[in-house]
């Protein structure tokens, strides 16, 4: 067995950063996307609250 021998499952760098790279563009579009709609401040916060709370609630069924 070589003593320098690539993982095989391990994807070439340049090609992880270029997906990254698209995947955080896609993500900040969808960001301002959403923003642009103007989904109004106490709709998102009550959604931050119920999963706050379903979360609480599952660590306490934990």
């Amino acid at each position: 067995m070589r003593k320098r021998e690539r993982r095989t499952n391990a994807p070439p760098p340049e090609r992880c950063m270029r997906a990254q790279s698209a995947y955080r563009a896609q993500a900040a579009a969808l960001h301002r996307r959403t923003i642009a709609h103007a989904a109004p401040a106490s709709v998102l916060f009550g959604n931050m609250l119920v999963i706050k709370q379903a979360k609480s609630a599952r660590q306490r069924l934990l």
